[in-house]
């Protein structure tokens, strides 16, 4: 007699047709859970089936947090820009374009508990707003759901270990998320040791930077993190949550153009993503009068925020950023090469030619 797991007959009802659910095999068996219960971020208990073969990812960042525990091969739907926005571009489905090929998890943000029970997962991950939505899509949907917080990649890092280690723990990756968090600490240190001796730098500010969509030359985030992982100070320093009375985190501002003329940096970086919303905004903007502008020294770097933020890129823009602000200090070191390690690190391939395909290559911009 074929056997049929919960899982699938429950996809088969969704479908409105039992046909659906008869007839079906169970998929190998390979990641056992036992059926523990583990804690999730939030505190909440969380059942594991004995097996998870099949997880989908929902909210902010949540599918690129699963890549990153390398289990990809076992998603099996997708929210709706990562399975049908061509332009859809992060460095997780760059990664895997198979994700195109996936049925959908729904919309963005939580996707849709009806589409997600088609896709008969095992586990979902979701990287809700709320903990409280990810107990209503496991009430809703009858999957077992971990709630993750990434937090931010400044004093927020704790945040992202967590998440790695929670998810590493519920589908038998705990060495992996290990080995994420090392590679991340290790490569932290070597961006801070090269510079540690490197002396003063040029004023700079980080522009364009995204933030609920693309964004301007004046769009900015304190601390911007490729800058606080090289000792940089930005101009906008004064806008960190440190140095105005918050605690902790990054921040990120959308400051006037007055504001931005009167700091005057010497050096500008922007998100190459957002670099046709920079070309618009000048001409009458007086912006095109800043001292970068002026003197060629505006560099563009790749996305680092894309749906919740990319650690990956973000440590590979800060090569990229050293060698042009401490170019002494960080001699020898091939940007393009660096990023390519990060990204093999992080997803087992690599990514920079892909993301200069996008985007356009590291490099000086004329505008």
């Amino acid at each position: 007699m074929r056997r049929c797991s919960r899982r699938s007959l429950l996809a088969g009802l969704s479908a409105g047709s039992l046909a659906g659910a008869a007839g079906c095999v169970a998929e190998p068996l390979t990641t056992g859970t036992n059926g523990e219960t583990i804690q999730d971020q939030a505190g909440r208990e969380v059942t594991l089936p004995e097996t998870v073969d099949r997880v989908v990812g929902v909210g902010p960042g949540a599918l690129r947090l699963v890549c990153h525990l390398g289990l990809a091969s076992r998603v099996v739907a997708v929210e709706y820009p990562e399975h049908a926005d061509d332009d859809w571009t992060p460095p997780y489905t760059l990664a895997h374009p198979e994700f195109r090929e996936l049925r959908t998890a729904g919309p963005q943000h939580g996707g849709d508990a009806e589409s997600i029970v088609e896709a008969a997962p095992d586990l979902i991950v979701a990287a809700t707003e709320t903990p409280e939505r990810a107990s209503q899509l496991q009430s809703r949907t009858g999957v077992p759901t971990l709630w993750v917080d990434q937090g931010d990649f400044a004093d927020g890092r704790d945040s992202l270990y967590a998440a790695w280690r929670t998810v590493g723990k519920a589908v038998d990756r705990r060495e992996r998320a290990e080995e994420l968090v090392e590679f991340v600490t290790s490569t932290r240190e070597e961006l801070s040791t090269m510079t540690t001796d490197a002396g003063a730098h040029p004023s700079v500010f980080a522009g364009a930077v995204s933030h609920r969509g693309g964004q301007g030359v004046t769009a900015t985030e304190v601390p911007f993190p490729p800058f606080a992982m090289l000792g940089i100070r930005s101009v906008a320093g004064e806008l960190a949550p440190s140095g105005n009375g918050e605690s902790g985190g990054t921040v990120k501002r959308t400051i006037a153009a007055e504001r931005l003329l009167e700091w005057d940096p010497d050096t500008l970086f922007v998100n190459r993503a957002n670099l046709a919303i920079v070309e618009a905004e000048l001409p009458g903007s007086g912006l095109d009068e800043l001292s970068a502008f002026r003197n060629g020294s505006v560099f563009g770097v790749h996305p680092q925020y894309y749906y919740e933020y990319n650690p990956s890129t973000m440590l590979a823009n800060a090569y990229y950023v050293g060698s042009v602000v401490y170019p002494d200090a960080v001699d020898g070191v091939d940007p393009a090469a660096a990023a390519d390690r990060v990204y093999r690190a992080f997803y087992g391939t690599e990514l920079y030619d892909r993301l200069s395909d996008a985007f356009g290559p590291y490099g000086r911009i004329d505008l």
